[in-house]
């Protein structure tokens, strides 16, 4: 038995962005407690098994 497999073929990434008000009002005014941006990115990967039973 042979098997391939793939994963991430297109090479994708992901972006998150997170803002941290103290207060509703802090939030209209758009006054950031704290702002994060997170990016994750990873490679495309094969992987190729066999196996053989007799």
């Amino acid at each position: 038995m042979v098997r391939l497999t793939g994963s991430n073929l297109l090479d994708s990434s992901k972006d998150e962005i997170f803002d941290k008000f103290n207060t509703i009002e802090d939030q209209i005014g758009r006054d950031y407690d704290e702002y994060e941006l997170e990016t994750e990115t990873a490679g495309p990967w094969f992987q190729l098994v066999a196996r053989m039973a007799f």
